[in-house]
């Protein structure tokens, strides 16, 4: 009988500890179902805010061109040092945004294309891949396990994941080479003023 007893209460054990792997098997497949499906909502994104981005520092660093070129250097007398230092690091800080953003977006369109163009037999193709990459890998979750969906797109992972690598590499470039501009054409308006 206590043979009978071990071998019930072994059983049990083992049914428990199956359920409790396939609960957390299950629970391990969502999590990585939803951080796959952020990673790709952000990459997809990326371009989009750097785009808005741009455009927003665009016309704010023009509103403050515009401002220093017809106010502050005609009538430079009637404006107050703390004035033009802070209208002229406004300028800086949305021109430096400016070129960030854009050599961000520039670096992820031409990376883009370039993996478009070595990627596939030809341009449409590599535009419908490319595009419909994200939609595909979140449709495979119906049908495969979570390795095999990513074992199947995993060169669209790595192009992309390189892709917004080096978006994000010339992004922080973008922001210096746009603070040593600005300070150029700041100082090609003759402004005596020492800046951040």
């Amino acid at each position: 009988m206590s043979l009978l007893l071990k071998t019930y209460t072994l059983l049990q054990t083992i049914e428990e500890t199956s359920q409790g792997k396939l609960i957390f098997d299950s629970i391990e497949n969502w999590l990585i179902i939803i951080c796959s499906v952020f990673v790709i909502i952000l990459i997809m994104l990326i371009p989009a805010v750097l785009c808005f981005s741009m455009i927003d520092n665009y016309f704010s660093f023009q509103k403050y061109s515009s401002k220093i070129d017809k106010k502050i250097c005609c009538q430079q007398s009637n404006y107050s040092n703390e004035q033009i230092i802070s209208t002229c690091n406004k300028y800086l800080k949305s021109y430096s945004r400016f070129i960030k953003n854009f050599s961000g977006l520039a670096a992820w369109n031409i990376f883009s294309l370039l993996y478009i163009a070595i990627g596939f037999p030809n341009l449409k193709t590599g535009l419908l891949e490319y595009f419909s990459f994200p939609f595909y890998f979140i449709k495979s979750f119906y049908t495969n396990s979570v390795e095999n969906s990513f074992t199947q797109f995993s060169m669209n992972w790595y192009a992309m994941t390189i892709i917004s690598i080096l978006t994000i590499v010339f992004f922080l470039l973008g922001n210096h080479f746009g603070s040593y501009f600005g300070k150029i054409n700041l100082r090609k308006r003759a402004l005596n003023v020492s800046l951040e």
